[in-house]
């Protein structure tokens, strides 16, 4: 019943993106950044309505998935890759 909730929570923002997308052929990423962001909003509060318990973790979870969308039309998630390669850098031997 939970992973069906948490599915419905996804599909239903991914049907509210292919909506943005058909209807107003954005050119950039604000009008999906700001979609995103509603979502997230959204889902959190919903979160707040939901009794305590899992249901309530999945809808969290289908929050921090808008966030992590966010973070990545923002480039957000290019500081991970930084990270990784900076680590990468560290332990190699100097010559």
């Amino acid at each position: 019943m939970l992973l069906v909730a948490g599915l419905a929570l996804l599909a239903a923002g991914g049907a509210v993106l292919a909506a943005v997308n058909w209807i107003g052929s954005p050119e950039g990423t604000t009008a999906f950044r700001v979609t995103l962001v509603v979502l997230a909003v959204t889902y959190a509060a919903l979160a707040t309505r939901v009794p305590a318990g899992r249901h309530r973790d999945v809808v969290v979870d289908a929050a921090g998935v808008g966030v992590l969308g966010i973070a990545a039309l923002t480039g957000g998630l290019l500081f991970f890759a930084l990270l990784t390669s900076r680590q990468e850098e560290l332990r190699a031997p100097e010559r």
